[in-house]
C-alpha cells in the first residue's frame, strides 16, 4: 500500500521497527554473516527463550527466508529475502561493529564505490586503512579475528548491493566481487598471511572465468590483512582477462 501511495520502490517493511533485541543478541553472539546460512527444521521451529539461536529468530521474525531445502537430510538453506532487507540489516550490523548511528554507516561504503569508479585500487585500500582504524582494538585482537574479517565483509557485501553484484560460483564463495562499467574486481581476503595466498586462491580456482563473457577487464585483488597494525599488511592485483 506504501508503494502505491508514494510510487516508489522503498523498504518499507524494514523501515516500520528497528530490530534492536536482533542486533543487539547478533552483537552479544559475535554472528554477523547470515548467507546462505545453514539449519536444520527442528532448530527452525525451536522456542527457547534460555538458548536463543540467531538463525531461529532471524527465520521466525522474517528477516531470513527459507532458499533451499535438502530433504534427505532436512537442512534448509537461509538468505535474506530481498536486496532491500539484506541492504538494511547489513548497514545496523556495520553501525553496530563501528559503535555508530545506522544513518552514518555507509559513508566509507560509497568512498569505496566512487575509488573503484575511478579504477584506483590505492585509493581503495586507504579507505579500508582508514575503516579499520576506527574499530575499538578489542575487537581486532588475533582472539577475535571474525570481529576483523566481518566488518570487512560486510562493508563489501554493502557495496556489492548497491552495485548488483555476484559472489556465488559453484567452486566456492568468492570473499567480494565488484563491477563497473568498464571492470570487474574480484577480491580474496587473508588475515595474518599474505597477499600472494589471497590472489593465487583467486587464480587457482579460477573465480575470473565466471566473468569471461562480460566485455570487461577482470581484475584479481589479494588483501592481506596485518592485525598487529590494524591495517592492510599487503595486497597485490592482477588483471586476469584483458
Amino acid at each position: 500500500m506504501l508503494f502505491f501511495d508514494n510510487r516508489a520502490f522503498e523498504n518499507y517493511w524494514f523501515a516500520t521497527g528497528t530490530p534492536t533485541f536482533l542486533i543487539n543478541l547478533i552483537k552479544e553472539k559475535k554472528q554477523f554473516n547470515f548467507n546462505q546460512i545453514t539449519a536444520s527444521g527442528a532448530l527452525l521451529d525451536s522456542y527457547e527463550p534460555d538458548d536463543l539461536d540467531i538463525r531461529t529468530l532471524l527465520f521466525q521474525t522474517g528477516y531470513l527466508t527459507i532458499k533451499h531445502i535438502d530433504i534427505f537430510n532436512g537442512i534448509y538453506t537461509l538468505d535474506y529475502p530481498n536486496r532491500e532487507v539484506e541492504q538494511s540489516m547489513t548497514n545496523y550490523l556495520i553501525a553496530t561493529l563501528l559503535n555508530r548511528s545506522a544513518l552514518d554507516s555507509p559513508v566509507p561504503v560509497f568512498d569505496v564505490k566512487s575509488a573503484f569508479y575511478q579504477d584506483n585500487i590505492e585509493r581503495v585500500i586507504r579507505i579500508i586503512n582508514s575503516l579499520l582504524k576506527d574499530v575499538p582494538a578489542l575487537l581486532i585482537n588475533p582472539k577475535n579475528e571474525h570481529f576483523y574479517h566481518s566488518l570487512v565483509h560486510l562493508h563489501f557485501r554493502y557495496l556489492g548491493l548497491l552495485m548488483d553484484s555476484e559472489v556465488h560460483t559453484s567452486d566456492g564463495r568468492m570473499d567480494a566481487v565488484v563491477k563497473t562499467d568498464t571492470h570487474i574486481y574480484i577480491l580474496e581476503f587473508k588475515i595474518d598471511q599474505s597477499a600472494d595466498i589471497a590472489l593465487n586462491q583467486i587464480k587457482n580456482k579460477l573465480y575470473y572465468q565466471k566473468y569471461a563473457t562480460e566485455n570487461k577487464i577482470v581484475v584479481g585483488i589479494g588483501i592481506n590483512f596485518d592485525t598487529e597494525k590494524r591495517a592492510v599488511g599487503n595486497y597485490l592485483t592482477e588483471i586476469l582477462i584483458q
